[in-house]
């Protein structure tokens, strides 16, 4: 990509993309430690860069304007760009409307949960495989994007 858009469409992929992926990761170690205020921090966070994704999606389409502008034809008919657009809205929808919920609701059971003493083994909230499932499932979708991204079938 020799463009504007298209840097920036990479730049901030690398710092949004990725923190929306990994940080629900985080957010099951907190509740595996019953950190509440943790739990309930990263489901903010993970909202936050959840939704500063659609500026890296619109980036995208702004590349791919600039790319037709410079002689380099990339068309929404192409699989890759097509196949990426709706990975990513997957990945979207379980993050914001799947993971982020369950993040808060495990944040909440924490809280309303008698202490746990230490070294006591405590059971993990019951939104933890919620988070666990589809936060590795929105991982997965968009390592799949970055690969069609890089390689461009």
């Amino acid at each position: 990509m020799t463009n504007v858009a298209g840097a920036f469409h990479v730049l901030l992929a690398v710092f949004i993309i990725g923190p929306m992926a990994l940080l629900p990761h985080t957010g099951l170690r907190a509740m595996r430690n019953h950190d509440a205020k943790q739990v309930s921090g990263l489901a903010r966070t993970v909202a936050i860069f959840s939704w500063a994704s659609l500026l890296v999606f619109l980036l995208g389409f702004a590349a791919m304007g600039e790319a037709g502008a410079s002689g380099h034809k990339i068309s929404f008919a192409a699989l890759w760009v097509w196949l990426s657009v709706v990975l990513y809205a997957g990945a979207f929808v379980l993050s914001v409307f799947v993971v982020v919920p369950n993040l808060r609701r495990g944040a909440e059971e924490i809280e309303s949960a008698a202490p746990v003493a230490e070294g006591d083994k405590a059971r993990r909230p019951a939104a933890y495989s919620a988070v666990a499932a589809t936060a590795g499932v929105t991982t997965i979708l968009l390592v799949v994007v970055v690969i069609l991204m890089a390689f461009r079938p």
